[in-house]
């Protein structure tokens, strides 16, 4: 990596437009955007950025269709995903192990810039991949502590979006992928045993070894039908919430390292954002560059005729359309105030 400042991390929460934000800057010629390359994982100890799932069942289909290439590419991406996960708290383990021979301060200390250099030598050799690219980065799910603890003066893109908006796009999203929530159940003596966890691990297992309870069990909803059941709007919700709020943090903290986008106007204005979003990261942004990005990155084009596709609408304000006077309820519960706080709602009684 020619300089530290050359590594950029786009990430935000999961359906507020991440991917068509890596497929914008992936477009223009002086830039590398890898997508999911999940070089800065979180620990077990500091993902705080969701809360455990509670789906009751899920198929485990590939939730990036019509993203990758072909199933190669995809293979690839959840082996990659697998060994970063593993890698830096195989890293901590092995210095908290030589700590116990090295107790001086200085050496412990050497010993955790150690684990930082092995990063800054891991990370060209994933990035720089593209010999015409100006700069380098990826979308992730990202530690930022950590990201910002290896390389000091690296940038960070994010992207806003309605919470509302976000949840009803991983309804759909999730229900493509087969996962279905407490409360999606079709009978109600179905709900009362998947409410209880004991049942519900048996029921599990029962499904995996002989198929029972399966699909037919649970409701499947399309755009004239949908519906949240509790559990998945409060997943859904909460995941928003705190990611936010987490990606917030450290914009108060570091100012001057992050650029913020929000989903509404880069769909209202996208030359204007596009823009912006350039200079931030300093490419060209002149207006021919501009518009061949718009070109390839068109969200119709995107979305493509793969109804069980990646991409869904994403419009903004969709979340009107299915949002009962209950789940308004429940995603206040969640996520308290942010609505108010990012600018989405005058006061909380939407």
């Amino acid at each position: 990596m020619k300089e530290q400042d050359q590594i950029f991390a786009v990430y935000g929460p999961s359906k507020s437009g991440t991917t068509w934000l890596q497929s914008i800057l992936d477009s223009h010629p002086e830039v590398r955007c890898h997508f999911q390359l999940q070089l800065f994982p979180f620990l077990k100890e500091t993902g705080v950025v969701a809360v455990r799932s509670k789906a009751v069942m899920s198929q485990f289909s590939s939730p990036f269709k019509s993203v990758f290439k072909d199933k190669k590419a995809e293979q690839e991406y959840w082996v990659r995903l697998r060994y970063f996960q593993a890698l830096r708290p195989t890293l901590l383990k092995m210095v908290e192990e030589l700590k116990a021979r090295f107790p001086k301060p200085e050496d412990q200390e050497y010993l955790q810039e150690l684990i930082r250099e092995t990063y800054r030598a891991i990370a060209p050799h994933f990035l720089e991949d593209d010999p015409e690219a100006k700069i380098s980065g990826f979308k992730s799910t990202t530690d930022l502590e950590f990201f910002l603890d290896v390389f000091p003066n690296a940038k960070v893109i994010t992207i806003l979006r309605d919470g509302r908006d976000v949840a009803t796009s991983k309804r759909f999203h999730m229900q493509k992928r087969g996962a279905y929530y407490l409360g999606d159940e079709k009978h109600k003596w179905f709900y009362w045993l998947n409410s209880i966890l004991p049942i519900r691990i048996a029921i599990s297992k029962l499904r995996r070894r002989f198929g029972w309870f399966g699909k037919k069990h649970f409701h499947t909803y399309t755009n004239d039908n949908m519906q949240f059941s509790k559990a998945a709007l409060e997943k859904f919700s909460s995941d928003w919430a705190l990611t936010t709020q987490y990606i917030m943090r450290y914009k108060e903290k570091y100012p001057a390292h992050f650029h913020v986008i929000r989903y509404e106007e880069l769909k209202a204005n996208p030359q204007k954002y596009i823009a912006a979003l350039l200079e931030f990261i300093g490419v060209s942004a002149d207006e021919e560059t501009i518009q061949e990005i718009l070109q390839a990155t068109d969200f119709s084009k995107m979305k493509g005729d793969d109804k069980q596709g990646f991409f869904r609408k994403g419009i903004t304000g969709d979340w009107a359309n299915y949002f009962s006077e209950k789940d308004k309820a429940i995603f206040k519960s969640c996520t308290g105030s942010l609505l108010v706080d990012l600018g989405y709602e005058k006061d909380n009684n939407w």
